[in-house]
């Protein structure tokens, strides 16, 4: 959502912190395989409520939501992707960017990858022990990773 805002309004946007996800898909067919498994999560939680763990552990659900409603919907609407813009549109972002993964968050390290190197002058940073809710797995690791990256006085470039 962070990229597809950017693309929309790069004048409003200072900085990108891209957690745990990726830029969508170029080919038609993986973006409607993806869209496809968005809707079944959707299904999943409508009938499954937060005993569903696609998309954290079921601590972290628990925690954080009292139903899982918001959650399906959120799945079948934030989640699913029209086109090919926001995947295309990396090479012409303009602002300082910094890619964070859990390293335990497999299915999104090659996305991860391909962000830092498609987005000029992007860094990332690979926090361990952790999954796809990085920032609440190892809270701490991650505070300092996106820290560490501010203070430094070339924080224009995250190289």
């Amino acid at each position: 959502m962070s990229l597809a805002f950017y693309r929309a309004y790069p004048e409003r946007v200072r900085a990108l912190l891209i957690i745990d996800t990726g830029p969508g898909f170029k080919k038609d067919d993986a973006r409607d395989a993806w869209n496809r498994r968005a809707h079944d999560t959707g299904d999943r939680f409508e009938r499954e409520g937060l005993a569903v763990s696609e998309i954290g552990q079921p601590r972290t659900l628990h925690r954080d939501h009292r139903d899982a409603s918001g959650l399906a919907r959120a799945a079948r609407a934030c989640w699913t992707q029209r086109d090919a813009r926001v995947i295309e549109s990396l090479p012409d972002i303009k602002v300082p960017s910094l890619v964070v993964v859990g390293a335990d968050d497999t299915p999104f390290l090659a996305a991860s990858d391909y962000m830092a190197a498609k987005i000029p002058g992007a860094g990332k940073v690979v926090i361990p022990s952790a999954g796809h809710a990085v920032n609440i797995d190892q809270p701490q690791a991650f505070i300092e990773a996106v820290a560490a990256v501010s203070r430094r006085p070339d924080a224009r470039r995250f190289e």
